[in-house]
């Protein structure tokens, strides 16, 4: 098939898929291709190609070969190399549905969230001797090799079939931190053995049945994590539309495995495959109380976006703090995370580690990002990308981009380590 026609002909095929082909196929191929019109933009295809083709396509189309024996298109994986680099080339957006890269409601908080890195602009020091230059940082003293880790995504198994498995051996070979889900399709003790010696946290809610939550923690303490992510913008699930109007459900033969056999089979209705009504709407501060009494590893907040919370989690004594809105998930509206960046890490003035996620997709971004305060940036959706491409070998790829752009972007800035880096780089413009 020539390459130029792909797009098009993509353009319907979740549907024709839904009547022919096996759930796991269909998800696949929906995870994949990307809903959103700013995302679609940037993750096109290159100048030159056909206006509807993406890099998404390509991917769904050599996933959904490759499930029949087939072959990827010629040349994919080549293209595959830039897809954190293309920009401005004009795309129509695709009929499909995704469940991950669904927003809540409009999409607004979502799509803000790539946009508002496009309105920081970087002052470049000159003269400054980059011939060395030193990507390394510490997050919770634990030394990793650049500021980018894992964030925590669900179901990597519906985009490749080893899952988190792959994910965490490619943040082990390449020395950087993940945070494993708890909606993940593989068990924690299966990513342990995978990647023994890796750096990682494990992101936790907090359950109406707090002896669930209970053994989770100490399951995952157990088996070395060295911090939890307490994410604590979830009171309840946000309306997400796509996830709604494409029905999303887990397929039969994934399940979350750190619940696998808890929940009995119920008629009731399901978020994500675990009962919907599990997750705790009365979750309060006092609940950290309660987390650092069970356990001994560090607490990070994940979903804090006011000076006001921040101050807050200071008091609670968490160790850290990552600003996020759930990549424009939940409160559909809110703000961007980067804008919210500032102000938490001026509120908290170095008391406590402060990261980022959500809109980060090049190097400069994470300049951004670091600039403004974060000790580290943290991915979803990039890496779940790469792991559709190509498993582990694709988290990888992803990951080194990421770093080659980020150590680039530092030395063309002026800076030859982490340590340069500060808010002087850093002017907004008026787009």
């Amino acid at each position: 098939m020539d390459s130029r026609q792909l797009g098009p002909r993509l353009q319907g095929q979740t549907k024709r898929l839904r009547g022919s082909c096996d759930p796991q196929s269909v998800a696949v191929f929906s995870l994949i291709i990307n809903l959103g019109k700013t995302e679609v933009e940037e993750l096109g295809a290159s100048p030159g190609h056909d206006n509807t083709l993406t890099i998404q396509h390509t991917c769904a189309a050599a996933r959904w070969a490759a499930a029949r024996g087939g072959r990827a298109p010629a040349g994919m994986w080549k293209r595959f190399s830039t897809q954190l680099n293309v920009q401005h080339i004009q795309k129509r957006r695709p009929r499909s549905q995704i469940q991950l890269c669904a927003g809540a409601d409009e999409c607004c908080t979502r799509d803000d969230n790539l946009l508002a890195y496009k309105r920081i602009r970087l002052r470049p020091r000159i003269l400054r001797d980059v011939s060395v230059s030193d990507t390394r940082t510490t997050v919770q003293g634990m030394e990793i090799s650049f500021p980018v880790g894992i964030a925590p995504t669900a179901f990597h198994c519906l985009a490749w079939h080893e899952g988190e498995v792959a994910t965490a051996r490619a943040t082990e070979a390449l020395n950087t931190c993940y945070i494993t889900s708890t909606y993940s399709t593989c068990s924690v003790e299966e990513i342990v053995a995978a990647a023994p010696n890796g750096y990682r946290w494990f992101q936790l809610y907090v359950y109406r049945d707090r002896k669930l939550s209970e053994q989770i923690v100490h399951r995952v303490e157990s088996l070395g994590y060295k911090a939890l992510v307490l994410t604590v913008d979830v009171p309840y699930t946000g309306k997400r539309r796509n996830d709604i109007r494409n029905q999303f459900k887990l397929p039969p033969h994934l399940k979350v495995k750190n619940f696998d056999g808890v929940f009995q089979e119920t008629a009731g209705p399901e978020e994500y495959g675990i009962p919907a009504n599990t997750l705790d709407p009365s979750i309060s501060w006092k609940d950290v109380y309660w987390l650092q009494s069970i356990t001994r590893l560090p607490i990070i907040i994940k979903g804090i976006l006011t000076k006001e919370d921040s101050e807050l989690a200071v008091e609670h004594g968490v160790q850290g703090i990552i600003v996020s809105n759930h990549g424009g998930r939940q409160l559909d509206g809110g703000p961007a995370s980067i804008d919210a960046l500032s102000e938490i890490v001026d509120t908290v003035q170095g008391r406590i580690e402060v990261y980022v996620d959500g809109g980060i997709r090049t190097g400069s971004d994470v300049l951004k990002a670091l600039a403004l305060g974060a000790k580290c940036v943290f991915i979803g959706r990039p890496a779940v990308w790469g792991l559709a491409y190509k498993g582990e070998e694709g988290v990888r790829e992803v990951l080194q981009i990421l770093n080659d752009e980020f150590r680039l972007s530092m030395a063309l800035s002026g800076c030859r380590n982490v340590a340069e880096i500060n808010r002087n780089l850093i002017q907004f413009a008026k787009l």
